[in-house]
């Protein structure tokens, strides 16, 4: 078992587990390599490694992969995204992005989700404040906790009528960060009144679809929850 490394580790191939926070804060790492034998990453193991651009599992590995070299590590048989840099592409066959997948991606500047992905975990892109863009597919249903804690440049994000459940995402975002969404989701709505102190001050440019096309209109949400 791995239990700490450094920005020069070499993961050898008798290592079957890397443990909780092995590589946490390790700002020097440029590059790692998963080898075959790792079948266990422990939670934060990579945690807080904005400096990296390379990551590879090799190829036998019967737990993880980073198919058609994506720059991440995927829970092979889930298809679950549970580490990724700032060159990572998330492949569509991914299912879910999981917690602090990509937290603290300093140089990680826009991200496309693939429509393959339900589920955005809690923190996946906290920290990230090189982020200015991310777009959101219509299959997303569910955005955690904390998942745009501190990405300071990112200013608008459009919300996909798929989403059903978000939690405080948006926090310590300030105030003129716009929401785009269906005036008539339900989990936006939820949130301005669930969250109302973290959204005050948040913009929601309410859509309405007709036939005729689309209409917008803004409004901010108060501490109290109403938007005006």
């Amino acid at each position: 078992r791995l239990i700490a490394g450094c920005k020069n580790a070499t993961i050898p191939n008798s290592v079957k587990s890397i443990g909780y926070g092995a590589f946490r804060s390790c700002n020097g790492l440029t590059s790692i390599t998963i080898p075959n034998s790792v079948t266990v990453i422990g939670d934060f193991a990579f945690f807080g490694c904005w400096d990296w651009t390379s990551i590879v599992v090799e190829e036998g590995n019967i737990r993880y992969d980073s198919r058609h070299n994506c720059n991440a590590i995927i829970e092979t048989l889930s298809n679950k995204l549970i580490v990724g840099c700032k060159n990572t592409t998330i492949p569509n066959s991914v299912k879910s992005i999981e917690i602090n997948a990509f937290a603290y991606c300093s140089g990680l500047i826009s991200v496309a989700i693939p429509n393959s992905v339900t589920s955005i975990g809690s923190s996946a892109f906290e920290g990230c404040d090189g982020l200015t863009s991310i777009t959101i597919p219509n299959s997303v249903i569910r955005i955690g906790d904390r998942v745009f804690l501190y990405c300071d440049n990112l200013k608008e994000i459009i919300i996909p009528d798929s989403v059903k459940e978000i939690d405080n995402a948006f926090r310590n975002h300030a105030d003129g960060f716009v929401i785009k969404g269906n005036v008539n989701n339900e989990a936006v709505q939820k949130y301005f009144t669930d969250y109302a102190a973290d959204a005050a001050g948040i913009k929601w440019e309410k859509t309405h679809h007709w036939d005729a096309g689309t209409v917008t209109a803004p409004a901010t949400c108060g501490k109290d929850g109403t938007m005006t």
